[in-house]
């Protein structure tokens, strides 16, 4: 997925309301800055779901940069422990757990960018 799609508002339908055309539990999308408005008055009708929520491991993405540690950005691979809220990675002489709500989704380029950044330091 792209960082457009992966940042691309969702919302979790949490509870019935009359002529309802998706079940409870489904997500629907916001394809408008409008419609997310719109859902987002009435949050006992519709969570609204941060970007790595009831994401599939597939969608999830492979760069990521922190929004804790300014200039801090990590390569998810296979070889990171996962977990449902976060991954983690190696340190020299230590391991660090990140959490997904302290991230958002980079590409590659992006990643390079930071990357190259921290062995100028």
């Amino acid at each position: 997925m792209t960082v457009e799609e992966l940042l691309k508002p969702r919302y979790k339908v949490i509870a019935d309301y009359p002529y309802n055309p998706v079940e409870v539990g489904e997500l629907e999308c916001s394809d408008t800055e409008e419609q997310g408005k719109f859902l987002d008055q009435f949050p006992h009708l519709f969570k609204k779901l941060e970007w790595w929520e009831e994401r599939k491991e597939c969608d999830m993405p492979e760069y990521v940069k922190s929004t804790t540690l300014i200039g801090r950005a990590y390569k998810i691979s296979d070889a990171n422990e996962k977990y449902e809220y976060g991954f983690m990675i190696d340190y020299p002489m230590s391991e660090h757990h990140v959490l997904y709500k302290d991230t958002l989704p980079i590409t590659k380029e992006e990643y390079e960018i930071y990357f190259i950044g921290t062995l100028n330091r």
